[in-house]
């Protein structure tokens, strides 16, 4: 099928509650490179992982940028999270989605920064949060882009949620002092 034929093409995505496939959904943009990839590994079909894309792409890209500092290491991080989530036998609800899917993220960043030692180089505007400690920059990647709580993070990061937020704290405080500095 082409390209064209593709992107025409409706896409089927649960309904939020009764979990029956609606037709009528068009993408909101064009699709991505990693779109493709993650349907083609993941079902051989089009759809969920696209509307996944669309809808928390930018922000669990942006947890997985800041975590590793390199972009195709944060595309491989989300696209391998994306395939984890179209590939689970579990039903998410609608409104925990982009949590999940962060928390897959983070997990498959956490692996790819053991597998490589890419220095963290972040874009600017960002480059404060590589000075960070890993802890902070996590807490703040997952609360920020991945739309947890306190306590929906420290369950991801093991750790108590007062220690997150004990971590944002101190986290925004030094990157609120660097941008006085500079």
């Amino acid at each position: 099928m082409k390209t064209a034929q593709l992107l025409s093409r409706p896409i089927y995505a649960p309904a939020a509650r009764d979990h029956r496939s609606t037709l009528g959904r068009r993408a909101r943009a064009p699709r991505s490179a990693s779109a493709v990839a993650v349907d083609t590994a993941a079902t051989g079909t089009g759809g969920l992982a696209e509307d996944l894309w669309n809808r928390h792409g930018r922000a669990v890209y942006s947890l997985a940028h800041t975590l590793l500092g390199d972009e195709t290491t944060a595309m491989r991080a989300v696209a391998q999270a994306m395939v984890d989530f179209v590939g689970r036998d579990i039903c998410t609800p609608a409104e925990d989605t982009g949590r999940t899917l962060a928390a897959l993220v983070y997990r498959r960043s956490a692996e790819l920064a053991k597998e490589t030692s890419t220095p963290t180089h972040l874009t600017p505007g960002m480059e404060g949060l590589a000075r960070l400690a890993q802890l902070q920059r996590a807490s703040l990647a997952l609360c920020t882009f991945g739309g947890h709580t306190y306590g929906d993070a420290a369950k991801v990061l093991g750790i108590a949620p007062l220690t997150v937020a004990q971590l944002l704290t101190s986290g925004l405080d030094e990157l609120s002092r660097m941008s006085r500095t500079n």
